[in-house]
């Protein structure tokens, strides 16, 4: 077959795959589309052998790009297929514990996204709306040394457990704040550490110090600052407002407010990150928004 796009593409790899994975013998193929964060959705080869209910997801997305870029066939699909043995032993939960919320409830997490950009998406979901984001809920599937993988939970889902946003919500909370706690670092440390050339401004006759706000994990981490007490505590330490920059779904940037800073400076960091650094997928908000010691309450700006 003559790969001239990508649905070429991902059709060849669904009819050839079984070739490079003769021990599976007659296993069935699928290409599966997913709606990922941000609208953006994702094909995803899986392969169940008889009696199998799951199996990895394997998106092509990247794969095509490098047969694009001038890989040959035979190492993409070899890739492929190392792929697929890499990660078969890293299945989820088995279905009977999804279904039964005392399976799965200590593996219950939160995401923080963009509301304007989900709408399809938080349609079929739980969540809680806040400013221009929402909250939803994840399951981890699982995790090792690697790192790990989590699935949304659905309003189906949430339907089989019983359960409301509220309960959600609660438990949620306390295992990220237990499982995944908070870490702060200033960001010329970070930078640093990463040798990483960021657009640190001067606003004001001082300079303003920025602070990045994730988990121990780096990942779903700017939904740290609903931790109880993070914020206060910052704000205790630096004895001002805060300042919040969403930088990604991963972080938020925390900036003391106590020195002449112009809001319009702080927009465009956000939008010059969200322009030219980051990730469509890690998209959050071209928002900037700001927490008030006194009322404990995050506004927008």
């Amino acid at each position: 077959m003559e790969v001239k796009s990508f649905y070429d593409f991902r059709n060849r790899v669904k009819e050839e795959i079984l070739d490079y994975l003769p021990e599976l013998g007659q296993a069935e193929v699928y290409i599966q589309e997913i709606l990922k964060n941000n609208g953006i959705n994702k094909h995803a080869l899986q392969i169940l052998k008889p009696k199998e209910r799951c199996s990895p997801s394997i998106y092509l997305e990247c794969y095509y790009e490098r047969y694009r870029r001038g890989e040959s066939w035979q190492n993409i699909m070899e890739e492929i297929a190392s792929c697929y043995w890499r990660n078969r032993d890293r299945l989820p939960l088995a279905l009977d514990e999804v279904l039964s919320f005392t399976g799965v409830q200590n593996q219950l997490v939160y995401r923080l996204v963009n509301y304007g950009r989900n709408e399809q998406l938080l349609s079929e979901a739980p969540h809680i709306r806040w400013q221009d984001l929402a909250i939803t809920f994840r399951w981890i599937a699982y995790r090792d040394e690697i790192g790990l993988a989590s699935s949304l939970v659905t309003n189906e889902l949430m339907g089989h457990w019983g359960v409301s946003v509220d309960e959600l919500w609660d438990i949620a909370r306390k295992n990220m704040q237990e499982q995944f706690p908070a870490t702060c670092i200033a960001m010329e440390e970070l930078l640093l550490q990463l040798d990483y050339n960021y657009p640190v401004s001067q606003m004001g006759e001082e300079r303003c110090l920025m602070y990045v706000l994730t988990n121990s994990q780096k990942l779903n981490g700017a939904g740290s600052i609903f931790y109880p007490g993070v914020l206060e505590q910052f704000g205790k330490e630096h004895e001002a407002d805060i300042f919040l920059l969403p930088s990604s779904i991963h972080e938020m940037i925390l900036i003391p407010a106590v020195c002449g800073i112009v809001e319009g400076d702080l927009q465009e960091i956000v939008r010059h990150t969200n322009q030219e650094v980051l990730a469509e997928g890690d998209y959050l908000s071209d928002q900037v928004y700001y927490y008030e010691r006194k009322s404990k309450q995050i506004r927008q700006i």
